[in-house]
């Protein structure tokens, strides 16, 4: 996922896979977020959902019922 901010053929293929998931009426949900660059491209390109290390680590399935109810927790969407 690094590659969208700095290369533009990257970014076209991202935009191409998140239009044709619209055209098919599925909805697109970034994996590997790292960082604000990021999200703010996936964004721009149409993309509303998305997880990585820009929200949180992987968490263990043991820690999830915990992790889920924490007050941190808001809206995981891209905006």
């Amino acid at each position: 996922m690094t590659s969208i901010a700095r290369s533009a053929k990257d970014r076209a293929i991202v935009h191409g896979v998140i239009d044709m998931a619209r055209s098919l009426g599925l909805q697109a949900i970034a994996e590997g977020v790292e960082n604000s660059a990021q999200r703010d491209i996936l964004t721009e390109l149409g993309c509303a959902l998305g997880q990585g290390y820009f929200w949180t680590r992987p968490v263990p399935l043991e820690e999830l019922p915990e992790w889920s109810t924490a007050p941190h927790l808001g809206s995981k969407t891209i905006r």
